[in-house]
C-alpha cells in the first residue's frame, strides 16, 4: 500500500504500517496499541485485520511480518491519543481519505446495481488489446473502480484473459446450500479480523447466480447460511460479516 487508504472489497483500508510511517511511530509500539484496544474493547477486533506480508532481510531470504489493516472506526479509536500539530495535519489527511473513497465506494454499489457495462467497441478495450497480461490485469483493476464488476467480467471475456478454474479443494462450509457454498469458494476468501457489509456480500451473490443464470436466495437466507458456515455478523451502521472478504 502506497496511499494512505486503499479502497478494498469491503471499504477503504488503511495499514499500521502506514500509520507509523505517517506519525512518526515505531511499528511495533502501534501494533501493540491496537491489540491493547481490541483486548480492552472485543467489538473493535473487527475493524482491524491481522494481515501477513513477506519482508526480504538483509542476507537475501525473506520473512514473514504481520501488520493489521484498519477501517475508518479503528483508524480513528487508534489516533485518538496522537497530539501535536503534525499528527493534527495528518489525521485531517487520513480521514479525507476515508471520506473520498467512502463516496467511490458508495458509487460504484449504485453501479453494480444498474449493471453497468462497457460496449465491445469501447476505446477502453481498444487500449489493452495485444498488451501484456500483467498490462491487462492492471487495467482490469482500473476498470472495476471506474465502472464496476459487470464491466470487468465483459472485459475479461474480450480481451482473452484465461479462464478462472473452481478451485479443486474446494472448502466444506457444513449444512448450507450448493448455491451458497460454490460461491462462498468462488467469490469469498477468508480473512481473520475483517469485515465486510451484508449488501456488498448479497450484491456479489447475486451477481454470481444471475452469471450462472439461476435465480439467488433471499437476503435472509444468505444470512443464515453465513452463519452456518462461521461467518458471524455484527452491526455498526449497518450489518457486516466478520472473517472473510470478497475477491
Amino acid at each position: 500500500m502506497n496511499a494512505l487508504v486503499e479502497l478494498r472489497h469491503d471499504g477503504p483500508r488503511t495499514t499500521s504500517l502506514m500509520v507509523a510511517d505517517k506519525f512518526g511511530k515505531q511499528h511495533q509500539h502501534v501494533m501493540r496499541s491496537i491489540q491493547s484496544l481490541v483486548e480492552r474493547d472485543s467489538d473493535l477486533g473487527s475493524n482491524f485485520g491481522l494481515m501477513i506480508r513477506q519482508v526480504e532481510t538483509a542476507k537475501g531470504a525473506s520473512r514473514s511480518s504481520r501488520y493489521y489493516e484498519i477501517d475508518q472506526d479503528g483508524f480513528i479509536f487508534l489516533i485518538m491519543g496522537f497530539t501535536g500539530a503534525e499528527a493534527h495535519a495528518w489525521k485531517k489527511k487520513f480521514l479525507a481519505e476515508f471520506k473520498r473513497l467512502e463516496a467511490i465506494a458508495a458509487q460504484h454499489d449504485n453501479d453494480d446495481e444498474t449493471g453497468l457495462v462497457l460496449a465491445d467497441d469501447s476505446p477502453v478495450f481498444a487500449q489493452i488489446r495485444g498488451e501484456d497480461f500483467d498490462r491487462k490485469l492492471s487495467l482490469a483493476r482500473e476498470i472495476r473502480l471506474a465502472y464496476g464488476r459487470g464491466a470487468v467480467r465483459k472485459m475479461w471475456n474480450s480481451i482473452g484473459l484465461p479462464p478462472v478454474e473452481p478451485d479443486e479443494d474446494s472448502e466444506d462450509f457444513g449444512d448450507i446450500s450448493d448455491d451458497i457454498a460454490a460461491w462462498l469458494n468462488e467469490r469469498t476468501a477468508r480473512a481473520p479480523g475483517h469485515r465486510v457489509s451484508m449488501q456488498a456480500l448479497y450484491n456479489d451473490y447475486r451477481e454470481y447466480m444471475a452469471g450462472r443464470g439461476a435465480d439467488a436466495r433471499g437476503p435472509g437466507s444468505l444470512g443464515k447460511a453465513l452463519v452456518r458456515a462461521g461467518f458471524p455478523s455484527r452491526k455498526s451502521n449497518g450489518a457486516f460479516r466478520v472473517g472473510l472478504r470478497l475477491i
